[in-house]
């Protein structure tokens, strides 16, 4: 409800979670035996110093409708802080839709992401000189990883990626694209 997600893919999202190992790292809330908040706290990495820091990234959090302004969401994550202290991760980075819940419970702003829309029109007019995209397969999923990381080592803040984040972000599906850059055969 909290996310519109299709009700018949819940089951599939469940299973997702726990082949990756990750339904213990779920805080719900409870009236009763009645689910009516919660929370993940994703384990991975954060690059500062040229290695990754551990982290517990914050998402899904949700409270019912009904039980909103109650102080259930600031209880969540209350416990997701302790959590992710007696677990060592250090940083907890994450994307709020809204910012005064997360700062009120400890979190603060310290970075940015920016999105450029390029119409791929334009993309035509560019010489790319020796390099050539192509789909990615399979075969070139290690080699992308370790581009990655190489480059994350240079950049504070970067995600350190867990096999189960990469999984997701590698995955095929109908209307999903990856694509590899190559400079004379070599990826780049």
């Amino acid at each position: 409800q909290g996310y519109a997600l299709d009700p018949r893919g819940r089951r599939a999202w469940i299973e997702a979670y726990r082949a990756a190992g990750l339904i213990d790292r779920m805080l719900g809330a409870y009236d009763n035996a009645r689910l009516v908040g919660r929370l993940s706290i994703m384990p991975f990495g954060q690059f500062f110093g040229g290695r990754p820091v551990p982290a517990g990234g914050i998402g899904a959090v949700v409270v019912s409708p009904e039980y909103r302004s109650r102080g259930l969401g600031t209880a969540l994550l209350d416990a997701a802080v302790k959590r992710m202290r007696d677990r060592g991760e250090v940083v907890s980075p994450l994307g709020p839709a809204t910012m005064w819940v997360y700062r009120k419970c400890g979190w603060e702003i310290a970075g940015d992401q920016s999105v450029r829309v390029v119409p791929t029109v334009d993309l035509d007019r560019l010489d790319f000189g020796p390099y050539q995209e192509r789909p990615a397969t399979e075969r070139d999923h290690d080699a992308m990883r370790k581009l990655y990381i190489n480059a994350a080592l240079a950049r504070p803040g970067m995600i350190a990626r867990p096999a189960w984040m990469w999984a997701d972000h590698l995955r095929s599906e109908p209307h999903r694209y990856v694509y590899v850059v190559e400079e004379r055969g070599r990826l780049v």
